[in-house]
């Protein structure tokens, strides 16, 4: 019983086999030997009927990697701009923890820049409602 769940391992074979899994593997700019690259190829060829998502800084690596997997789609996320940026702090925080932030993302570049993202703008509200 792999992690207490009997049977864990044909069960997750049966529902890859008839592709009811959706798959996401983060970090594909870390993959750096062929071994490795060869594993995910594998993977993905032996259960081409899941769903895969799979995500990675933009680097040389994580796109030699995408174009050795036939099918794969490659995308882009971008950022927020700052009017974006300040419309989605206004939405998740009081009036006035969104106007401090705001404030200190004027002072602080750096600190604009990660406001920007998506993922860390929900990551600063949650950490000021906390």
């Amino acid at each position: 019983s792999a992690n207490g769940f009997p049977a864990g391992d044909s069960f997750l074979r049966q529902r890859l086999e008839a592709g009811q899994c959706v798959l996401l593997l983060d970090g594909l700019d870390h993959v750096h030997t062929t071994a490795q690259r060869a594993e995910i190829a594998a993977l993905v060829s032996t259960y081409p009927r899941n769903l895969w998502v799979i995500t990675s800084r933009p680097s040389e690596t994580a796109l030699g990697l995408a174009a050795e997997l036939p099918g794969f789609a490659t995308y882009q996320l971008q950022g927020m701009d700052d009017s974006q940026m300040a419309g989605f702090l206004n939405r998740h925080l009081s009036s006035l923890m969104a106007a401090g932030l705001l404030a200190a993302c004027e002072r602080n570049e750096e600190l604009a820049q990660l406001a920007r993202i998506p993922g860390m703008a929900t990551s600063m509200c949650h950490a000021l409602q906390q």
